[in-house]
């Protein structure tokens, strides 16, 4: 077990507001510390904004002296109130936190893969997500089918989409969470395949060269997914580019055969003046 300083690596890794004078309230959590590493190493129980802390290590009740047991006690028990829970404790966190160490700070913080998904044969993608921070997608939970229940089907745990994983990135589109959710949206209404950059929790330390070689597939699949798309697009222009060059043609023809009738109309009134005056003479 990584072992932490509590003042450092707990305090540092949240913002709190204990204006109730019972609880801790989360205002926010940061993107180091002892919060998030338990975030990325326990998915299914995150601990996230506006959730409150009810005690640690037992004590409760009063801000000041959970506070103070963070400051004196290596190893902390957090008993948590979901956000979303209506009043009920949905979890009991325990984290541990204790003195700084450089297993902590070389450890790996999150694990980037590539996710393709094709919607030619799905109408939802399958998430459900939330963009709270504003640059990424955090998925709450999987609704069990769509296009991304497919792709966990045909590849290993770590190369699948979780509850608690983010979506960082949507075909290279980023740092901007309400855009992504727009560019979802419109491609999986257009039933186009496009490429999800997915941040979670890092895999397990064994089989190493396994998850490398892995990670490299995820790669590859990544390119060509890009590369689909990319041919998906230059399909469309073209088309599209066919369809304007129909269109031109058949302008053109119409005012040619505007033109061709004017001349004919012309002829036809040419004639008829031409037998008027050999009539009357």
């Amino acid at each position: 077990m990584a072992t932490l300083s509590p003042s450092t690596y707990l305090f540092s890794s949240w913002q709190i507001d204990w204006a109730d004078g019972k609880t801790l309230l989360i205002k926010s959590v940061k993107a180091e510390g002892a919060v998030p590493s338990w975030n990325l190493q326990h998915p299914e129980l995150p601990i996230l904004a506006k959730d409150r802390v009810l005690s640690i290590n037992g004590t409760s009740g009063d801000p000041k002296a959970m506070l103070a047991v963070c400051k004196k006690q290596k190893k902390l028990a957090l008993l948590v109130r979901n956000r979303s829970a209506a009043g009920s404790i949905t979890s009991a966190v325990q984290t541990a936190v204790a003195e700084q160490g450089k297993a902590a700070k070389s450890a790996p913080k999150f694990f980037d893969f590539n996710v393709t998904v094709d919607m030619s044969f799905h109408t939802q993608l399958g998430l459900d997500v939330d963009w709270a921070n504003g640059k990424s997608l955090y998925v709450r939970h999987l609704q069990g089918s769509g296009a991304v229940e497919e792709w966990n089907r045909q590849h290993p745990a770590h190369l699948a989409v979780h509850a608690g994983d983010r979506i960082v990135a949507v075909n290279g589109f980023s740092e901007d969470a309400q855009g992504m959710l727009s560019l979802c949206r419109d491609l999986v209404q257009s039933r186009s395949s496009f490429l999800l950059r997915v941040r979670g929790p890092p895999p397990p330390p064994e089989n190493k060269d396994s998850r490398e070689r892995d990670k490299k597939e995820s790669d590859s699949d990544g390119e060509k997914g890009k590369e689909k798309v990319k041919e998906k697009d230059k399909k469309k222009d073209k088309e599209k580019s066919k369809k304007e060059k129909e269109k031109e043609k058949e302008k053109k023809d119409k005012e040619k055969s505007k033109r061709d009738k004017k001349e004919k109309d012309k002829d036809e009134k040419e004639k008829s003046r031409k037998k008027a005056r050999s009539s009357s003479s």
